[in-house]
């Protein structure tokens, strides 16, 4: 899911870097660069907070959450972490201030990082969801 938008990004860092032509200028700079700014930000930390609470309300009082379940929370989780990348993306092709534009990145980066699905994550997430065969 993060593939295209990492490919595009080096796709456009060499065309930047590589044939000299720079980022595209926007009307309202300040305004687009905040935008894209929240955006990253409401897609990296703040989405992933309220689906995580919603989830485990749904989940309350359960013996235990069945894995069909639990996986397709967490493929919804990773989808709406990745988000910041393509955001992230326009950041970098538009000229916005380096404020937004770092935070924008910074963003990205915390929403692909926090939210990869590593061994060590998952076997916490199913231990702390008690997630075990589908007993429905």
């Amino acid at each position: 899911m993060a593939a295209p938008a990492v490919v595009g990004m080096a796709l456009a860092g060499v065309i930047r870097h590589g044939a000299g032509i720079g980022p595209f200028a926007v009307r309202h700079a300040g305004f687009v660069g905040g935008l894209l700014f929240v955006t990253a930000i409401l897609f990296a930390v703040a989405l992933p907070i309220l689906m995580r609470s919603r989830f485990a309300d749904r989940q309350r009082g359960k013996a235990s959450v069945p894995e069909n379940d639990l996986l397709q929370f967490e493929t919804r989780l990773i989808m709406v972490a990745l988000v910041p990348l393509y955001v992230g993306l326009a950041a970098y092709l538009l000229r916005i201030a380096p404020f937004h534009f770092g935070g924008t990145m910074l963003a990205a980066l915390y929403g692909a990082y926090y939210h990869y699905p590593s061994n060590r994550r998952v076997a916490f997430e199913r231990r702390i969801f008690r997630a075990g065969k589908d007993r429905s």
